[in-house]
């Protein structure tokens, strides 16, 4: 059965006014479902594109301020020359001796640090860094099952001349 000829022997049987009264209600369904069935989630995508792009235009530039402080900070002031013997009553300190082996290399100290916490590890650089004013100039650290491998560089001085040690 066809439903078309009833229907249009119902619209025949409609005055004029009820025909634009019925056509101004399907049109706005029709607005209806355009703004609920696609501007909507539109819209919603679009807030959600602007929060994650203001995230992330926010941590670049938290990320560029942090890139900036770094390169202001003073570069020769946190890597000073430290003498070897400084250097291995440290690591004697922090209880990381055992575990380390070094050797001299020009101007630089190279330590090779195995199987420790990486907590002591940077602890101790840490304290290096508060009592000793230096810094590694390269720093590799690389996690294993029994711990930690760290293999570090600090620039190398000379110990102070007897007469000096003991004066500011």
């Amino acid at each position: 059965m066809n439903a078309i000829p009833p229907l249009q022997r119902w619209w025949r049987g409609r005055d004029r006014r009820e025909h634009w009264l019925i056509g101004t209600m399907c049109l706005m369904l029709a607005a209806f479902a355009y703004a609920y069935g696609v501007l909507a989630p539109l819209h919603a995508l679009g807030r959600d594109a602007r929060a994650r792009y203001d995230r992330a235009a926010a941590d670049v530039l938290r990320v560029r301020e942090q890139a900036e402080t770094l390169r202001r900070m003073p570069d020769a002031a946190s890597r000073q020359p430290v003498d070897l013997a400084r250097v291995l009553d440290t690591l004697s300190d922090a209880g990381l001796d055992d575990r380390t082996t070094h050797r001299l290399d020009g101007d630089a100290i190279e330590l090779e640090l195995t199987d420790v916490e990486a907590a002591a590890v940077f602890a101790w650089l840490d304290r290096l860094e508060q009592g000793h004013a230096t810094a590694p100039t390269m720093l590799h650290v690389e996690r294993r099952a029994t711990g930690v491998a760290a293999r570090l560089r600090l620039p190398a001085g000379r110990p102070p001349p007897a007469s000096q040690v003991g004066t500011p």
